[in-house]
């Protein structure tokens, strides 16, 4: 990511410089300069994931500018010190890779290519919609009365910005809001903003309807789980006891606030989703502690597992007004699901089900059809087919994913292989294709 990141900001200013030599040529004058803002340039993102979230909290806006300075973090997982990428490395992977070029490397549009999903595949509704939105990046931090401030906006420059600045948005959706790291600020909070357009596309629409790159400045991105992706962390529970996975995700996308939310949508009540969150929470706690007290799982503790029953139900039927949704049997099969467990199995599928509840939404689907896998592939094939092809990417990058667990290993090698055959047949006409056989121990989670 250091090594990416490096890459784009260098080749920004490098046409910043180009732009500002012809603008004098052109002109007749000798001194053109460069503007210290970078050149503006576009991603094309093949991602099952939008990898568009904020840096977290504890991340201070500036550090997008000087990325390899260190920075103090107020991480209670991390404490310490670190620079940029060593920050942005979190639990979730590198989600929040993309907003800091947005902010301080030039990035202007992102075209976030969605894969359709095979029909098989069961997720919630916390996705973004296809279509265009237009929204800011910026800093804000918590105004201070006693806190110097630059005179007026256009007299502000990164190096005013106080370390507790962080990285937000004026999107007010759930995308941005769904956990207590809320990423929104109003338009005019935020400093040192920047415009970015984000097109969502996917296979289904018509080319037509597909942004058009002309002769601006674009980079490839393409995560190989575009076409097999596995959600780790219902995978770590699937894997344990697959029963209790399902029920619990079936439980947890069941509710109305995750059921009836796309994640684009600006009229959600943000308390209540937050409050489901943490009674889902103290659902698990109050799961684990009542089959501690019913050792034996007999006649004697039926009592004790209805009472379980009654007050699970108790705290989760305002989430689970809509019709259809059986909250009462839904809970017995989730209970039911860890009767045959020993205490201890218990405990440790709750403590994963409570880390994994702000994620289970996420897109799995780790074994598609042949078919599915061919037409994702041609449809990559045939949107890069779209392209001008006098203005090629100037840089492309393939991440395996395969170490986070987002693909699966076994899978990676042949889809590195179709991936790259592609992009070159498209850009570079090369057909040694054996050079491209990375051995299995060589295999890293970064760019190819």
């Amino acid at each position: 990511l250091e090594h990416i990141h490096h890459v784009l900001r260098k080749q920004s200013r490098r046409w910043k410089v180009l732009q500002a030599a012809r603008r004098s040529s052109d002109s007749g004058h000798q001194n053109g300069r460069p503007s210290a803002e970078p050149s503006p340039w576009r991603m094309l993102h093949y991602d099952a994931h939008a990898d568009l979230a904020c840096p977290k909290s504890t991340i201070p806006a500036a550090a997008c500018f000087r990325p390899r300075q260190e920075w103090k973090t107020n991480d209670p997982l991390r404490p310490g010190s670190g620079d940029l990428y060593d920050m942005l490395e979190t639990t979730t992977g590198i989600a929040e890779w993309i907003l800091p070029l947005v902010l301080a490397g030039g990035l202007t549009h992102v075209e976030w290519a969605r894969p359709c999903l095979p029909p098989s595949t069961t997720e919630g509704k916390l996705q973004l919609g296809l279509g265009q939105k237009i929204y800011r990046v910026g800093a804000w931090w918590q105004p201070q009365s006693d806190a110097i401030q630059p005179a007026t906006p256009q007299e502000m420059t990164f190096m005013d910005l106080p370390d507790t600045a962080q990285v937000k948005v004026d999107w007010d959706c759930v995308y941005y809001r769904d956990d207590e790291e809320d990423g929104y600020a109003p338009t005019d909070a935020l400093k040192l903003a920047r415009q970015v357009c984000l097109d969502i596309t996917n296979a289904s629409m018509d080319d037509q309807a597909l942004p058009s790159y002309g002769d601006q400045p674009w980079m490839l991105d393409i995560c190989l789980d575009y076409f097999v992706c596995v959600n780790p962390f219902y995978a770590d529970i699937e894997q344990i006891h697959q029963p209790f996975a399902e029920t619990l995700r079936t439980l947890v996308l069941s509710a109305d606030v995750v059921q009836d939310k796309e994640m684009d949508a600006t009229s959600f009540d943000r308390e209540t989703f937050l409050l489901f969150q943490s009674t889902a929470k103290e659902v698990m706690q109050r799961t684990r502690d009542g089959f501690q007290s019913m050792p034996l799982r007999d006649q004697s503790h039926e009592s004790l597992f209805l009472e379980l029953q009654s007050w699970i139900q108790s705290r989760l039927q305002q989430f689970y007004c809509s019709e259809g949704h059986s909250l009462s049997e839904m809970i017995r099969m989730f209970l039911g699901s860890l009767s045959s467990l020993s205490i201890q199995e218990v405990s440790n599928l709750t403590s994963m089900a409570s880390e994994a509840l702000l994620y289970l939404h996420l897109p799995h689907f780790p074994r598609p059809s042949s078919k599915d896998l061919d037409v994702a592939m041609r449809a990559l094939s045939h949107r890069l087919g779209t392209m001008n092809s006098q203005n090629p990417p100037f840089l492309v990058t393939i991440a395996r994913s395969g170490n986070d667990g987002f693909t699966p290993r076994a899978a990676v090698q042949a889809l590195q292989q179709q991936v790259l055959a592609c992009v070159h047949d498209r850009f570079c006409g090369c057909k040694n294709r054996s050079k491209w056989n990375v051995p299995d121990e060589e295999q890293k989670d970064g760019p190819t």
